[in-house]
């Protein structure tokens, strides 16, 4: 199974560059394994779901991002409760069928694509829309709106999970339309006004925005958790770029400057309706944010969704957990702690992990 390694390849790559210990407001290994064996007793039942046949597996996930990062925790914490070898296969068996339907060619992200579209689609879209060539002024607005639309993202959604509110794609070659060298990214912020979560979202002016941002000379590649990594500088090296909102073009100068601003605005006011909510509210409101990963898996199986009786039960009163696991470490993981959480995640090893704690889990 070629296809494990090289899921793990690739995140054992992102994680030797990432720092949970700024996680807002917690890392999930603060507070998931209090409950996760209920996710992950649920996402089994689901997998034996009839329905499931019938339908197109990337509808039940907000994206490729989102299902990576599910891959990862999902698979670790079924180490912790000792889930046996042929669940864990069938779970990650089940979650790279539907990446692999996404990118054929790369479902983990390991050689530098994200490539959701099409040929055909790219080369489509790319004749036909309404193209800005960028200046350095509008490049450096365009880098702050993207500065919002992210911050924004996480303080809907947490550190944990952005990737339910969006998916950043490609790179896709459109030296065709644009001349040699120039690559197009797309950063999809697909729900910015999550109601069952934050019910004073549907006041927002914004459901989506979709940024495509043309770039010439520059070597790109997405990560494992769906971020771009380049070798030179995005906002330098902007040449073409086309932004929707709720589907109407955004493209001049003011309206983006103006769009950036509500948006940085809208992420004070939720960073401070956060930070305002005690700790048995976060709590609460972090299992929700999880639990909708699952949304239109439990749905469509007619599987309890959502964070349920049992799931607040786990959590009310619990302490945040110190130490545990792969991303509540109190430190920077080094390569062989990487190492070593990496076979602890191969779902066709035995090798278990336990926390050595004297808090109750359950």
């Amino acid at each position: 199974m070629a296809w494990v390694d090289e899921f793990l390849d690739a995140w054992e790559a992102v994680e030797k560059t990432v720092d949970w210990r700024t996680a807002k407001p917690f890392t999930v290994d603060a507070l998931d394994p209090y409950y996760y064996d209920i996710v992950i007793g649920r996402i089994l039942s689901a997998l034996d779901s009839p329905a499931l046949e019938k339908v197109d597996k990337r509808s039940l996930f907000a994206g490729p991002a989102n299902i990576r990062n599910q891959m990862v925790v999902v698979l670790f914490y079924s180490k912790f409760y000792m889930i046996k070898r042929a669940d864990r296969m069938k779970i990650a068996t089940f979650y790279y069928r539907i990446l692999k339907s996404y990118s054929p060619e790369d479902p983990f992200t390991w050689r530098g694509m994200n490539r959701i579209l099409s040929e055909a689609e790219v080369s489509r879209f790319a004749g036909s829309a309404a193209w800005k060539s960028s200046t350095p002024e509008v490049s450096r607005e365009l880098g702050k709106l993207l500065v919002s639309l992210a911050s924004l993202a996480y303080g809907l959604y947490t550190d944990a999970t952005p990737s339910l509110c969006g998916e950043f794609h490609g790179p896709y070659d459109v030296s065709d339309r644009f001349g040699r060298g120039h690559t197009l990214l797309v950063r999809d912020y697909f729900n910015l006004k999550p109601t069952e979560l934050w019910p004073h979202t549907r006041g927002y002016r914004f459901r989506s925005v979709k940024i495509y941002a043309v770039y010439k000379g520059v070597k790109i590649r997405p990560d494992f958790y769906g971020n771009f990594v380049a070798d030179k500088n995005l906002v330098d090296n902007l040449s073409f770029y086309h932004i929707l909102a709720d589907g109407r073009p955004v493209n001049d100068i003011n309206g983006i400057k103006v769009m950036r601003q509500y948006l940085a605005k809208l992420t004070v006011e939720q960073m401070d309706k956060v930070d305002r909510m005690d700790l048995e509210q976060v709590k609460r409101k972090f299992a929700e944010t999880e639990m909708l990963q699952y949304k239109r898996l439990f749905e469509l199986s007619g599987i309890e969704q959502g964070a349920t009786h049992d799931i607040i039960g786990r959590i009310r009163g619990k302490r945040l957990l110190k130490g545990f696991g792969v991303w509540g470490q109190d430190r920077v993981l080094n390569g062989k702690d990487i190492k070593h959480f990496r076979e602890i995640m191969d779902p066709r090893t035995e090798l278990y992990y336990t926390y050595k704690s004297k808090v109750t889990l359950q």
